[in-house]
């Protein structure tokens, strides 16, 4: 899916309803580091992005936009793009979102579990 793709998608009804109402039910903070923010401060962060048209509540995770970006720059370094030093504690904090790096990047994640 390209990226005109997808910002075609978002800028539909249907999608702000849906992250609108996933922010609501879920309370306006991020799902990973705990921090309540705005709702225009927040992402609604696909784990499953080769479904990226699936509006099912548990597949979807909200974000603060800095854990967002931690989350997708992380994954590229755990696919070997970039060296990252702490991998397992990395896969501790983070284990539940590690799904959506196979899947977006085209690479396993092992985990020492």
């Amino acid at each position: 899916m390209t990226g005109a793709e997808k910002t075609k998608f978002r800028a539909r009804v249907q999608w702000k309803r849906f992250r609108e109402n996933l922010i609501k039910t879920r309370g306006p903070k991020c799902e990973l580091c705990g921090i309540k923010k705005n709702a225009k401060d927040l992402d609604v962060h696909h784990l499953d992005p080769s479904d990226y048209f699936n509006l099912t509540e548990s597949k979807f995770k909200i974000l603060c936009t800095d854990c967002h970006a931690y989350i997708e720059r992380s994954a590229l370094r755990l696919g070997g793009r970039e060296p990252f030093p702490n991998r397992e504690l990395f896969l501790a904090w983070a284990g539940e979102f590690v799904p959506t790096v196979e899947r977006k990047y085209g690479f396993p994640v092992k985990s020492g579990n």
